[in-house]
Parts: C-alpha cells; sequence; structure tokens
C-alpha cells in the first residue's frame, strides 16, 4: 500500500478524527453550499470516498489546517505546552 493509502487507513480508523479532516477538505470545495447547511458526520468512515478523492496537496492541506486548530485550541484552553 503507498503512503496516502496508509495514511487514509489510519486516518479513517477513527470516525471523528476522519470528519474532522473530511470537512477541512470539503470546506474549500463546498464552502458556498455549505454555508447554513452544515456537514452530516460519517459513522462509517470505510463507506466515503471523500479522502480518496483529495490529490495529495488538498489532503496535506486538510490535515495541516486540521492540526492547527487543535493546536489554537488547547493553547486557548492552557492545556499544552506548545
Amino acid at each position: 500500500m503507498d503512503f496516502k493509502g496508509e495514511l487514509i487507513n489510519q486516518i479513517k480508523s477513527s470516525p471523528d478524527v476522519f470528519n474532522e479532516i473530511r470537512v477541512e477538505a470539503l470546506v474549500d470545495r463546498l464552502n458556498s453550499v455549505v454555508e447554513g447547511e452544515g456537514l452530516s458526520y460519517i459513522n462509517d468512515p470505510n463507506q466515503d470516498s471523500t479522502l480518496e478523492d483529495l490529490s495529495d496537496e488538498e489532503l496535506i492541506n486538510s490535515i495541516i489546517r486540521n492540526l492547527k486548530y487543535y493546536i489554537a485550541y488547547e493553547q486557548e484552553l492552557g492545556e499544552s505546552d506548545l
């Protein structure tokens, strides 16, 4: 399995992580559609191919944005040494 495939498998092993990264990826593509409607939570990530359909750059950018959000969130709560 290639790196991207293994990364996606690891992400999909946690529905919460999968949905957070999926939202980051879709916001760029669907910003006008998503406003006001939101995106539904996917209970079984294996039934969705959003991440597989992303380019490498889109997947990386989605993961990075998600990590930046959580770092900022933890810093605000004072729960991190970052």
